[in-house]
């Protein structure tokens, strides 16, 4: 009977852990028709997000187009709404080096769903000198279960 109580409170431990790692997964479009997902704990709160989204360039007129995910920890993060905003950079094999600037917020509208905003400017160098400035702003976006 000794031999067995380890087992049973490892049994137990992993019994309880098990319904915690649930994630409830949101997915649906932002207003320029691109991919968006929010990944949310079991009780609400999100852990993640991943949204495609394309710039409009001043100088080229390019546009290009990118995702951009977020992680925890997120600036603020809630079980009615999320934000979170940062910078990162991509280098490219032309010797291009671009640095993002993004933010996305977003509220729960009801039980099954969220909606919120998403914006970014885009800095596009080589060998220090600016090349192109891209951005985009009022990037609107919903989600459902």
């Amino acid at each position: 009977m000794r031999r067995l109580a380890p087992l049973a409170a490892l049994a137990g431990l992993a019994a309880l852990a098990a319904p915690a790692a649930a994630d409830v997964r949101f997915e649906g479009q932002s207003n320029q028709g691109r991919r968006v997902i929010v990944v949310a704990d079991d009780n609400g709160v999100p852990k993640r997000a991943k949204i495609g989204w394309q710039a409009r360039c001043r100088r080229s007129g390019s546009r290009p187009t990118e995702s951009t995910g977020f992680r925890r920890p997120l600036d603020l993060s809630g079980p009615g709404r999320f934000r979170d905003a940062g910078s990162y950079r991509v280098r490219y094999r032309n010797g291009e080096r671009v640095t993002f600037t993004v933010r996305i917020s977003g509220r729960k509208v009801g039980p099954r769903r969220w909606t919120g905003r998403f914006r970014v400017h885009a800095v596009v160098r080589r060998g220090g000198a600016v090349l192109e400035r891209c951005a985009v702003r009022g990037i609107r976006w919903s989600v459902r279960r």
